[in-house]
């Protein structure tokens, strides 16, 4: 027979069934003691007069003091161990995000559509100032600075490489005439994605393509891929529901396109809050982030009924300052800015509605 070598050391399945149930094991060597003590120690400790069955609740009442410590305390270590787990998850997905982010717009700076490129710098420039502001997922300030530092530099390169299109500046100057040019032709192309259409639009002055859910896509996501390949400059979503809808509207403004779409809510900062509501807790920082970077304006209708029933808004600037707050989740504060930011066309209901009576007047 073959010896077992003195030294050897236990299996990693011995190692790994202790170290899951080494507190179970711990517990009830904790109870056996107690309890063995309970019955045997007052024998040798009793004194003439002493009530033996006290002294025996005297120990295994303080049995259960020691289990119930051992207890709260294997429950406080599983709590934190979980908490870390979830921030550790949280981090990596934030993390894996922004660099699925800075992918994709690296590889929109390779686009011939100027608008595509343009939105690929805004979110690299929107990336550096995550990274910078993100104290939570990343303590470090130098590790932060590094991750800035590695999009400056991307950019600081594609601002120096050599660019086909600079041979082109005369004809690329002339966009807006080009633009005229597609309306006058019907060559500016709408996209719709309804469900259900409600209205037929008519093709005068651009190319309107219609597309029902459930009958010509099947979903959202493949309504995404396909109205990429049809190469259209504004892109309608009837309305955003869920948040497959909300991440596909996300999807393709990043992508460079203008995107329109609606939402049933009272006013702007209630829209921005039901769009951050409508997905997963883990997922609102990412959605606070791109709403942030691509949203550009909201504007709120309701019709007020006076003396004529008339449609009033609120609009609402997706300035600086506003991402600022939608980024840092303050909402509570877009009001005041609201209110103050005629200047960046932005008005309330209750300024609309009072220049509407004073030209009235």
């Amino acid at each position: 027979m073959a010896e077992t070598p003195k030294n050897s050391k236990p299996s990693k399945r011995t190692e790994s069934w202790w170290s899951k149930n080494w507190f179970y094991i711990t517990l009830v060597l904790v109870a056996v003691i107690g309890g063995g003590c309970a019955f045997t120690l007052p024998y040798y400790f009793q004194r003439e007069g002493d009530n033996i069955w006290s002294l025996r609740q005297a120990i295994l009442a303080a049995t259960g003091g020691v289990l119930a410590i051992l207890t709260l305390w294997e429950n406080r270590r599983k709590n934190i161990q979980e908490k870390e787990k979830n921030d550790q998850d949280h981090t990596r997905q934030v993390h894996a995000e922004r660099r699925a982010r800075y992918t994709k717009a690296v590889e929109q700076l390779a686009e011939e559509k100027a608008p595509i490129r343009l939105g690929g710098v805004y979110t690299l420039a929107k990336l550096v100032d995550d990274w910078l502001d993100d104290e939570k997922t990343l303590p470090s300030m130098e590790k932060r600075r590094q991750e800035g530092q590695i999009i400056i530099d991307s950019l600081c390169a594609y601002i120096r490489s050599s660019f086909p299109l600079a041979e082109r500046h005369e004809e690329l100057s002339s966009d807006y005439e080009d633009y005229k040019k597609k309306c006058q032709n019907n060559k500016i192309k709408i996209l719709t994605i309804e469900d259900p259409i409600e209205y037929i639009f008519e093709n005068k002055k651009a190319l309107i393509i219609q597309r029902e859910l459930g009958t010509d896509v099947e979903s959202f996501e493949k309504a995404l891929k396909s109205s990429l390949r049809q190469d259209p400059d504004v892109i309608i979503l009837g309305e955003i529901r869920d948040e497959e809808s909300l991440f596909s509207a996300l999807k393709l403004a990043e992508t460079g396109h203008l995107v329109f779409s609606t939402l049933h809510t009272m006013n702007t900062v209630e829209s921005v809050n039901r769009l951050i509501s409508m997905v997963r807790t883990e997922k609102k920082d990412f959605v606070r982030e791109q709403l942030a970077s691509v949203l550009r304006f909201i504007l709120s209708q309701e019709l007020h009924r006076g003396k004529k029933t008339v449609p009033i808004f609120e609009i609402l600037n997706n300035t600086k300052a506003v991402a600022n707050l939608i980024l840092n989740n303050k909402l509570n504060q877009i009001p005041t800015l609201i209110e103050s930011g005629i200047e960046n066309f932005m008005i309330t209901k209750a300024k609309y509605l009072k220049n509407l009576e004073t030209e009235s007047d």
